[in-house]
């Protein structure tokens, strides 16, 4: 049997400008897609997701905080971070993590869950 309550968890990680057309030096933007399986919707608050590029947080999207019902799905972009809301692009292969709730504001019933990872490329 579940808990009650909200329960978010990252689908997807992807970035712009896409690998196939990055190059070194260009300023990359972070998403993610965010799902609430829970069976709450999440309270108006903040809900932060963390990027991190070969485990140091670069960027963060913090501009939402409207409620996420159960079984809904948000995109969240980056939109802020140490430098801005952009990571500058280096050459090699780097592991792309997403954090939701990074901040821990929003209870949940599942923070194990709270994390993709992918890898980007750049030759």
């Amino acid at each position: 049997m579940r808990s009650a309550g909200p329960d978010l968890v990252v689908l997807s990680v992807s970035w712009s400008p896409a690998e196939g057309e990055l190059t070194a030096g260009q300023p990359v933007t972070f998403s993610a897609v965010v799902r609430n399986t829970g069976t709450d919707p999440t309270p108006e608050r903040t809900h932060g997701v963390a990027f991190s590029v070969d485990g140091t947080k670069v960027t963060w999207s913090s501009e939402s905080s409207a409620p996420l019902a159960p079984g809904e799905e948000r995109v969240y972009t980056a939109d802020g971070g140490p430098d801005g809301p952009t990571w500058t692009a280096i050459p090699g292969e780097h592991t792309v993590e997403a954090e939701v709730d990074d901040e821990s504001r929003l209870p949940e019933t599942n923070r194990d869950n709270n994390t993709a990872t992918t890898t980007l490329t750049l030759e």
